[in-house]
């Protein structure tokens, strides 16, 4: 959906769902929803008083349709005892699992949970290594110690030197292996984590550029925004421009407006 507003509205004529989870809460059935299905039980009356998990992007607009649930930041919540939700559709295998263990499968739901459920760490590794060389790269090894690192601490101002350290060898040594294991050297692979940090900042929130590149692990915006169109060939301005997932803000602001009430509402010029 492009705005709430289209949401609400898709979700309305869909009378025939609404009434098949009224109907599945009323025989105390289990019902799972991630991301718009939330909406969907929601408007089916099954929510009230209720904790819903909402992604923080459409909370607001969750709040004003829905005023007598309680919105919560967690990713999954479990509503009541046969109501079990999740905020994003990438946490459907969560809640596949939830359930394969609310049914007594903890033993099977246990050995599932590494094949099923994204680990985003584990990805950008496997992502990054040469097939015929993943093997060699141990959880104690310092190549390992140092990616694991440099990823979760890209965000602040951290340096190659400060990884080796970390992995207890020398920055030779470190970029040793980095460039004969990932093809690359530690501070190009440090600059990617940020960039890729950058991106989605840019993409899907209104804040400033200054914020992102404080926010990516650079003092100077400057040199940030020197990296950033050496990766990508644009600004971080022209990139937001050119891939921002979010809904133009006077869409939001005519939502807004929609919702208020006629006694607030600006009178025509």
């Amino acid at each position: 959906m492009v705005s709430v507003p289209q949401l609400r509205a898709s979700i309305e004529a869909d009378e025939a769902a609404l009434r098949q989870i009224r109907a599945a809460v009323m025989e105390n059935r289990l019902v799972c929803a991630v991301g718009a299905g939330v909406w969907m039980v929601a408007a089916a009356g099954a929510l009230g008083g209720r904790r819903v998990p909402v992604h923080w992007a459409y909370q607001a607009g969750f709040g004003r349709a829905y005023p007598d649930a309680v919105i919560s930041n967690e990713p999954i919540v479990l509503a009541t005892e046969r109501i079990l939700l999740a905020s994003t559709p990438s946490l459907a295998y969560e809640c596949v699992l939830e359930l394969m263990a609310r049914a007594g499968l903890e033993g099977l739901a246990g050995a599932s949970r590494d094949r099923l459920v994204f680990d985003a760490s584990r990805q950008f590794i496997a992502s990054t290594l040469p097939i015929e060389k993943v093997g060699g790269l141990t959880r104690d090894s310092p190549l390992y110690r140092a990616v694991q690192w440099m990823t979760t601490y890209a965000q602040t101002a951290i340096t190659v030197a400060d990884a080796a350290r970390h992995a207890a060898v020398s920055e030779r040594t470190l970029g040793r292996l980095f460039k004969s294991q990932l093809g690359t050297a530690p501070h190009e692979f440090l600059t990617d984590v940020r960039m890729r940090k950058s991106q989605m900042w840019l993409e899907v929130t209104l804040r400033s550029v200054e914020d992102i590149a404080n926010d990516c692990g650079y003092v100077d915006v400057t040199a940030f925004r020197r990296a950033f169109k050496r990766k990508f060939g644009l600004t971080p301005a022209d990139y937001r421009r050119q891939y921002t997932q979010r809904a133009p803000r006077a869409r939001w602001r005519l939502e807004q407006m929609e919702n208020e009430p006629q006694s607030q509402a600006r009178p025509h010029q």
